[in-house]
């Protein structure tokens, strides 16, 4: 007797029906995608039990005659290609015509359809065939009833989840769909009561909705939003500002025409962005939606369509970083205490706006606490790096250097704090009030009282001149050969401009090896940049050079002369980002208003 028998095709259709349809979220993924492309502006879904018992979805759009709603049951039956070249020319989400061919295999089906100018019809197919075809009313659009799923795959069934679960997991699909497509308004009931409302609105507004209460208490939150096109591509990202950050990838999301895709290279772009801009272990939250011409994506790759293809990543890599870093992740927000503000740029004008009022001749009195405080330290103790001449000069000198060597650290004058000093600054928009504990720099600005953090602003400064400064390199005798995984490599080459910026230059003979040419001329060995390489993941140059930069800043406990001081606090307010590289904020800010409520007094 033969070994190898064919499956009956009832048979073979369940089994089919199973790598299509995993669970209640994957059925719904497709029944909404079905009615994305029908053109609906209006989509209502019912779930019970979590779409164990019963998935209703309800569309307006072009709806089906008699003829189509007989074919669209039957196994690779479509309506959106002819031939496989027509991928090439893809606009839908769907295309393969397995969906409700999988679910008649798996589930009671009921589908009601009428499209313009036709009657409209009501078809029931269960185990694979049509049970019944009969005219009905309905209005233009179509009405998809999916009973007692796995009804006949008891093995299926029994690896279902709670209905909590499965009711949790479709909602984060409706959420993925909705978000990106906020021209259609969703409805969602689960159980007879209605748990999401969602009207037309922008990408930005239709995120803040979705997304704004597991992001923060704060439910008015809103996301900047940023488009931009490129050669074969464009890309629109919605970004939470930088305070808004968490401890996990959850609300990091990538989405290629339409669908949400599993892709590490344009989430590691959008965390690499926000490197400057975060506490270590923290993450931002994001959405990135790229609309790539179809030849140049593939998504015929995954039964599901969770993964593709993309012929040019490495520039949509690119291209989210330089969105998010001259776009969206703010300048100094040297004028509000608003988180919204923190999120867009500011113009220099902006920072540094002269006063009209009459603020623009005080004067002040500074009085300090004893110089004898365990903190106090010797005008030289400070200096890591010995300097000839005026301290301010060897300061100001960081601006006009090339290089990231010694010549870059400043040597900023400490001296314990002098008693009862007159600082006056006629010419300055801020003025500069003293330093309290060796610890904050005290700026009054407008109506605004500033604290800010004379270690991390000096950090700031230092690792911004040591990342614009070009490398000096070692150049090998003899390349090195490295052995990488598949995902390695693609990490590498996602960051090869980064890394030859860094001074690290290699090419890639094939897919599993690079050869290095040269390293960084920073003392460290070439063995110690091969393991640099194998663990790129971990953190490129920025890692290095915060870390450079904070040891070699001042530190609590140095106390600063004034024209120090107020060198520092001028070159704090107009750098590009209002954090140390280690995410921590150079500042905070206290109102007027705020400093009269704490005292109760009357403006």
């Amino acid at each position: 007797m033969n070994r190898i028998i064919v499956l009956p095709p009832q048979e073979a259709r369940r089994i089919a029906a199973g790598e299509v349809i995993e669970r209640p979220s994957s059925a719904l993924r497709e029944l909404i995608d079905n009615a994305i492309d029908a053109k609906a502006s209006h989509i209502t879904i019912h779930l019970k039990a979590g779409g164990i018992e019963e998935i209703t979805i309800i569309d307006n759009g072009i709806g089906m005659d008699k003829e189509d709603l007989t074919l669209c049951i039957v196994s690779h039956a479509t309506s959106k290609i002819q031939r496989v070249e027509d991928l090439d020319h893809l606009a839908t989400l769907g295309f393969r015509g397995e969906a409700l061919a999988s679910l008649t295999s798996c589930a009671k089906v009921e589908i009601i359809s009428k499209k313009e100018a036709f009657p409209a019809h009501r078809l029931l197919a269960y185990d694979g065939a049509i049970q019944s075809l009969q005219p009905t009313a309905h209005p233009i659009g179509t009405t998809i009833h999916i009973k007692e799923l796995f009804y006949n795959i008891p093995v299926r069934k029994r690896f279902l989840k709670s209905i909590a679960s499965e009711a949790k997991d479709s909602l984060l699909v409706i959420y993925e769909k909705s978000l990106a497509h906020p021209h259609i308004a969703f409805t969602v009931t689960m159980d007879g009561k209605e748990k999401l409302h969602l009207p037309v609105a922008s990408l930005a507004q239709r995120a803040a909705t979705l997304y704004s209460q597991q992001l923060s208490n704060d439910p008015l939150v809103m996301f900047s939003e940023q488009t931009v096109e490129k050669d074969g591509f464009s890309l629109q990202i919605i970004a939470s500002p930088p305070h808004l950050h968490r401890s996990d990838k959850r609300y990091i999301h990538f989405y290629a025409n339409g669908r949400r895709i599993i892709e590490y290279a344009p989430i590691q772009a959008l965390m690499h962005a926000y490197d400057a801009v975060l506490p270590g272990g923290q993450y931002p939250s994001g959405f990135i939606f790229a609309q790539i011409r179809p030849d140049l994506v593939d998504f015929n790759i995954h039964p599901a369509k969770r993964e593709a293809k993309f012929r040019n990543m490495p520039l949509i890599h690119r291209s989210i970083i330089d969105i998010l870093q001259t776009k969206l992740i703010v300048k100094s927000p040297a004028s509000s205490t608003h988180h919204e503000h923190i999120f867009r740029p500011l113009s220099l004008s902006d920072q540094l706006e002269p006063q009209k009022e009459k603020n623009q001749a005080k004067s002040l009195i500074r009085t300090t606490k004893n110089t004898q405080d365990k903190r106090d330290l010797h005008p030289h103790q400070y200096s890591r790096i010995t300097t000839q001449g005026d301290p301010i000069a060897s300061f100001l000198q960081i601006e006009s250097n090339s290089t990231p060597n010694k010549s870059l650290v400043t040597s900023l004058s400490t001296h314990p704090p002098k008693r009862s000093e007159v600082i006056s600054q006629p010419q300055q928009s801020w003025y500069y009030l003293g330093q309290i504990f060796g610890v904050f720099l005290l700026v009054e600005r407008g109506s605004v009282l500033y604290l800010i953090d004379q270690h991390a602003a000096h950090e700031r400064i230092l690792f911004d001149q040591i990342c614009q400064a070009p490398p000096k390199v070692d150049r090998l005798l003899y390349p090195l050969t490295i052995e990488l995984s598949t995902d390695q490599l693609m990490l590498i080459q996602l960051a090869k401009e980064e890394l030859l910026g860094m001074g690290i230059e290699f090419t890639s003979p094939d897919d599993t090896h690079i050869e290095l040419h040269s390293t960084p001329s920073d003392g460290n060995s070439v063995a110690f940049w091969q393991e640099y390489l194998l663990n790129l993941e971990k953190g490129l140059k920025k890692t290095m050079y915060a870390t450079l930069a904070c040891r070699q800043a001042i530190k609590e406990g140095d106390y600063l002369d004034d024209q120090a001081a107020m060198k520092l606090i001028q070159d704090t307010f107009t750098l590009d980002q209002p954090f140390c590289p280690h995410g921590r904020p150079l500042w905070i800010e206290l109102t007027q208003d705020q400093l009269y409520k704490w005292i109760k007094r009357t403006i």
